[in-house]
């Protein structure tokens, strides 16, 4: 059957039911209802007495076919006779080309009054749709012709007597056994396959009507866009939606078209018994059901085909869509991008502070070079597609005006690429620049504060001429300073450089020339003491020899010290051997005046600090430092010549059972005062006159403070030692402490090196509120606190590492420790939004104490010795590789908590800490870390090393019980520890059930 000649479905418009893509007309939610047109007939076709085969005659009318049937009137009403003719009237007219059908109707055993009765109710009621009647007449009026007359029809009346002149007419393989034709038919069957082409035909035109709905639907441009303003992202993110939920309603809707023609293909198939018999036996149900069939599969092809091109076209028109929103949101992201670079770059070129800052801006205009290098890549794939989309056929408004923002953008980029290689360039001069300025500047300190300390109250003759050949070599490296890079620093071009930068340079080169010129002055002036010492002493060499030759003595006395005005020394004695001596030189004692004059001015350079009180608090902690130190050093030196000795000499004094206790018990005692004794307390004593540049002193002994590691790590052997020994070798220690003249036992001066240790960062902390008005003593006294402090730390963390037990392994292996910290810890599954309790484990948060190394991460949980409840050790439960650990910095609803996770795993640790001031810098040292491992892992590290400090190793194995006691006496130097971050290890982490 044509697809012009087909019945077309009707649109529905008032939408009701809402889809996700679009809405549902009314009429089809109720036409959706409505049972199948047979089922309203199928009790008066049961009956037969008219039916249809689906044979046709030779001019193409279906057949009607009205067998003897005597009951019409009685069991068959009017309204019945009308309703059955009228279905087969109405389902001719769909499937038909012709719109009249031929009837057969046999009426020998029935009356002429019922025949004529019968014929006016087919002329009332379908005369209209009756091509020809072929009536088997009743027998019995044969010769009774008058009562029939062909005008009172619309359709022709062909009587008949026998089925053989019926035959005549229409062939006998076109009618029934009925009416002695071969054309099988079952009234059941027949009823059976009519319902269900009804209902594949019902489903099909409500699908029809749906598709029509959509297309129409679709066919506006209103379907894909929101009702609700909102941002290009948001629109983007409406449109995708529209177009996918439309997308699975198109998807939807082919599926049922599909599985309606499967139905149908399957209903077809079980006809091919029917399709293998002549066209003689074959069944008309066959012949009527299978012209049917196909035009629904020739209808429902059709639909699917002209529906997958509609929306091939609205797909089309829907991701040009959603690709020209994505440019427009991808080229709003660029211009933003653009922006905030060109506001950055608008304002005056920020050349660092530093080498290091001026690496870091390079570093991050790099990295925008590299940003507007995909930048470009992206405005040019862009292009290329917009310009795509803008061919004349498919050429928009929106496609119109994404192309002039892209070649705006394109414009920007270009100026932006220009500015940001300006950038660089002043960048890399900057570079070039800091480098010449740290180097003056570092010679600028190092020189200012040797000059500083060159004031003494006295210049012994023997050091004027090392003072000298110290100026002298500082003379030297001057002149190298100025040719390599004062000249430099003069000679660059500095247009392209900021006030700020150019005002960094003019100060530079005025500080190399005041120092330098402060050197030169030095210089001189002791040249001239030396000229003045050499001169003094030649006077007194001529006056001794005058008086042993001469027997006299000058008229004058010796020369008393010029006053502070004076510049020349008195005349010589006017003696015969004097008148014709060397020139007159200044005299030394001037001269080291003029010099103390100098050096206090130079100090003043380096000191600004004018106000009295802070000078004289400055000098009280100064006298408290060094008086402090040589009691300290007194304590050590004691309990050396007063306890130690006996170890050494080893005589009958010394108990047994001490004997080879010595290393145990002192530790490396003679080393600390070896230290403080020979270097560290003539060094104080030197800056006395100077406090503020004190810190000098620690940060020239860094070394050598190491030594109080080895001691740290030794107590807890010599508390031990000392707790089993002090009672059976009372009658010695008392011995000793009584030549010591000691009030105290031998373990409270065995503990005076780590109470000195952790006085000094005190002492130190309230120097650096005294010297702000230092140029130099405030960063020297900032770094020697850092300095002390990480030292204290560091002690403190390896006091606590020695308690860790049930650690399989060697913990010096995995590098420093850097932190330690008592947490909360919580195992959750990752995924799931609440606490879930996991098999094995208890849901309550359980106390850990975490152990950070370089390269591990150990959980252990705090024991207490119940008996002794100083008593402390660490029992090892698990542990985290960093190389696998991950890390997230927050916990939704908990601010003092962070997440510790493997890669890979379901499982997460919360870590919940005491405050958000630990868990910061816990999380701040894992990231550090993570960052570090990553740059070694790209092979950007180098040489670098996280740990600055250096780990001192000593005494291998495990902690005794007894080592604990070690707390007790070291006070926890420091709460936290620096930047911090970590990582799982290879083991997953496992932390059995434990009695918290």
């Amino acid at each position: 059957m044509n697809k012009s000649n087909r019945k077309s479905v009707a649109l529905y418009q008032n939408d009701v039911v809402t889809l996700s893509g679009f809405s549902i007309p009314a009429e089809i939610r109720e036409e959706e209802k409505k049972p199948n047109a047979v089922t309203k007939v199928s009790y008066g076709i049961k009956m037969k007495f008219a039916f249809l085969t689906g044979t046709r005659t030779m001019t193409g009318c279906p057949i009607l076919s009205m067998p003897m049937f005597n009951h019409f009137g009685t069991a068959v009403s009017d309204d019945n006779l009308k309703d059955v003719i009228q279905y087969f009237v109405d389902i001719t007219i769909r499937s038909s080309t012709s719109r009249r059908f031929a009837v057969v109707l046999d009426r020998r055993s029935s009356s002429w009054s019922s025949v004529k009765s019968l014929l006016r109710k087919l002329q009332d009621l379908f005369g209209q749709h009756i091509d020809s009647l072929y009536l088997l007449k009743p027998q019995k009026m044969i010769s009774v012709l008058g009562g029939i007359s062909k005008s009172d029809y619309t359709f022709q009346v062909i009587l008949l007597n026998t089925n053989d002149e019926l035959h005549h007419h229409i062939s006998g393989i076109f009618l029934t056994q009925e009416f002695g034709g071969f054309l099988k038919f079952d009234i059941n069957t027949w009823l059976s396959h009519r319902i269900f082409i009804e209902d594949v035909e019902n489903k099909a035109r409500l699908l029809f009507a749906n598709i029509n709905s959509f297309i129409s639907f679709i066919g506006h441009r209103k379907s894909l866009i929101s009702n609700k303003p909102g941002t290009l992202s948001e629109t983007t993110e409406f449109l995708s939606k529209a177009l996918n939920n439309q997308r699975a309603d198109y998807r939807n809707m082919v599926e049922k078209i599909s599985e309606l023609s499967e139905n149908v293909k399957k209903f077809k198939d079980s006809f091919k018994e029917y399709s293998k018999e002549s066209i003689i036996t074959k069944s008309g149900i066959y012949l009527d059901t299978l012209s049917n069939v196909n035009d629904l599969l020739a209808r429902l092809s059709d639909t699917r085909n002209d529906f997958k091109n509609k929306w091939a076209k609205h797909e089309d028109y829907g991701n040009q869509l959603i690709k020209l929103y994505k440019f427009e949101v991808e080229q709003s992201e660029i211009a933003r991008t653009i922006d905030v670079v060109n506001k950055d770059l608008a304002v005056e070129v920020n050349l660092g502070d530093s080498k290091d800052h001026t690496n870091l801006l390079r570093k991050i205009t790099v990295e925008l070079q590299m940003k507007l290098k995909d930048i470009r890549i992206l405005l040019m794939k862009s292009g290329s597609e917009i310009k795509q989309l803008n061919s004349n056929n498919s050429k928009s408004t929106e496609s119109e005006r994404l192309v002039a923002i892209w070649r705006e953008l394109d414009s920007r980029s270009n100026k932006l690429e220009e500015k940001i290689q300006s950038r660089l360039t002043a960048l890399s001069d900057a570079l070039v620049l800091h480098e010449h300025i740290d180097s003056v500047n570092k010679w600028c300190s190092e020189n200012v504060i040797k000059l500083a300390m060159h004031f003494r109250t006295e210049f012994p003759i023997v050091e004027q001429k090392s003072l000298l050949l110290e100026l002298n070599k500082t003379s030297v490296s001057a002149a190298c300073i100025r040719s390599d890079h004062i000249e430099k620093l003069q000679k660059f071009s500095v247009e392209h450089l900021n006030q700020q930068f150019k005002q960094k340079i003019q100060d530079c080169i005025s500080l190399f020339n005041k120092v330098a010129l402060a050197h030169q002055r030095q210089s001189t002036m002791l040249t001239k003491l030396e000229a003045a010492t050499t001169e003094e002493g030649k006077r007194k060499s001529a006056t001794k020899r005058s008086v042993s030759e001469g027997g006299s003595t000058s008229h004058e006395s010796k020369s008393p010290l010029l006053k502070k005005k004076d510049i020349l020394p008195p005349k010589a004695p006017t003696t015969a051997k004097t008148n014709n001596s060397a020139p007159v030189v200044a005299d030394r004692e001037a001269v080291i005046l003029r010099l103390k004059e100098h050096l206090v001015n130079l100090r003043e350079d380096v000191d600004t600090e004018t106000n009295n009180d802070i000078l004289r608090k400055r000098s009280q902690i100064m006298e408290e430092l060094i008086s402090t130190e040589k009691s300290y050093v007194s304590d050590l030196e004691s309990v050396i010549e007063h306890y130690m000795k006996y170890f050494d000499e080893g005589g009958s004094a010394l108990p047994a059972t001490l004997k080879g206790k010595k290393k145990v018990l002192f530790g490396n005692l003679t080393q600390i005062y070896s230290f403080h004794h020979g270097s560290f307390l003539k060094a104080l004593t030197d800056y006395q006159r100077c406090p503020a540049l004190v810190g000098q002193c620690f940060l020239k002994h860094k070394l050598e403070f190491d030594s109080y590691s080895v001691y740290c790590q030794n107590r807890p052997y010599s508390d031990s030692c000392w707790e089993t020994h002090e009672r059976m070798c009372a009658k010695f220690f008392d011995m000793c402490k009584s030549k010591a003249g000691h009030i105290l036992p031998l373990n409270s001066y065995l503990l005076k090196p780590i109470q000195r240790i952790t006085k000094y960062q005190l002492l130190l902390k309230d120097m650096t509120k005294y010297t702000n008005n230092s140029k130099y003593g405030s960063v020297i006294i900032k770094e020697a606190l850092r300095f002390m402090l990480s030292l204290l730390e560091r002690l403190n963390n390896t006091m606590h590492q020695m308690l860790i037990t049930g650690f399989k392994g060697d913990l010096n292996a995995e590098g420093a420790i850097l932190m330690q910290e008592s947490f909360q810890i919580h195992e959750i599954f990752k995924k799931t939004t609440i606490h879930t309790t996991i098999p094995g484990q208890r849901k309550k948060y359980k106390p850990r104490q975490l152990f950070l190394f370089e390269s591990n991460l150990l959980f252990t949980k705090k024991l207490v010795d119940e008996r002794q409840k100083k008593n402390v050790s660490y029992q090892f439960k698990s542990c985290m590789k960093l190389s696998k650990l991950g890390l997230t910095e927050s916990v939704k609803g908990d601010q003092n908590a962070f997440e510790l996770w493997l890669p890979g795993r379901e499982k997460v640790v919360i870590v919940q800490a005491a405050s958000s001031d630990i868990k910061n810098r816990w999380v701040d040292q894992i990231r550090q870390l993570l960052l570090h491992q990553l740059k070694s892992a790209k092979g950007q590290a180098g040489t670098m090393s996280f740990n600055a400090l250096k780990s001192v190793q000593n005494n291998a194995g495990q902690l005794q019980k007894l080592a604990a006691n070690t707390l007790a006496v070291l006070p926890m130097f420091s709460e936290g520890s620096s930047d911090t971050e970590d990582m799982w290890s290879d083991n997953e982490f496992v932390d059995g059930d434990d009695e918290d």
